[in-house]
């Protein structure tokens, strides 16, 4: 990757979340290699640049990773014109960051998306590997909660409310 993206990269894993450097560094790195290879300096991309680059992107991707793209983009702009101060203007100053959603793959059709009936959890819940009791638990939470899996493995026995009949979850994105 560039020297400055690096740079950026460091400021972020200095002063924000572990998520959001990894979600920067993931959202940079293509964008990065998209450069590299038509041999654009970071600091010498174009609007059109960005534009070709996230309409590509668009194409392939569901509109909220093109959207992360976009922002982590953006921030990187922004530290290069302002903290770092090697660029007089963004190139995503006249972009919009909704101009690139909606364009390619419809991910989110309703027709496509498969839903586990109740017979199929409970059958998926009694063939489960050992530790059974466990796994069987964990099965039927997440299907009772929409709990996520990495939110299930933070669960511990002090956060669950018998009276209340509710269950703390700590999220990575809510932990500081």
């Amino acid at each position: 990757m560039h020297e400055y993206i690096e740079d950026f990269l460091d400021d972020v894993k200095a002063s924000k979340a572990h998520s959001t450097w990894k979600t920067r560094r993931a959202n940079l790195r293509p964008y990065s290699e998209w450069l590299e290879e038509r041999d654009i300096d970071v600091t010498d991309a174009e609007p059109k640049h960005v534009h070709k680059f996230l309409r590509e992107e668009s194409k392939t991707l569901s509109d909220a990773t093109v959207a992360s793209r976009y922002s982590s983009i953006n921030q990187l702009y922004e530290f290069l014109t302002g903290i770092w101060d090697v660029m007089d203007e963004s190139p995503l100053e006249d972009l919009n960051q909704t101009d690139y959603s909606g364009q390619g793959k419809d991910k989110h059709k309703t027709d496509d998306v498969v839903y586990l009936t109740s017979d199929e959890v409970d059958q998926l819940a009694e063939h489960v590997q050992k530790p059974k009791l466990r796994n069987e638990l964990i099965i039927r939470l997440i299907f009772q909660t929409g709990v996520r899996r990495s939110e299930v493995v933070r669960i511990k026995v002090d956060h669950i409310d018998r009276e209340e009949r509710s269950i703390e979850v700590w999220a990575p994105k809510t932990e500081d």
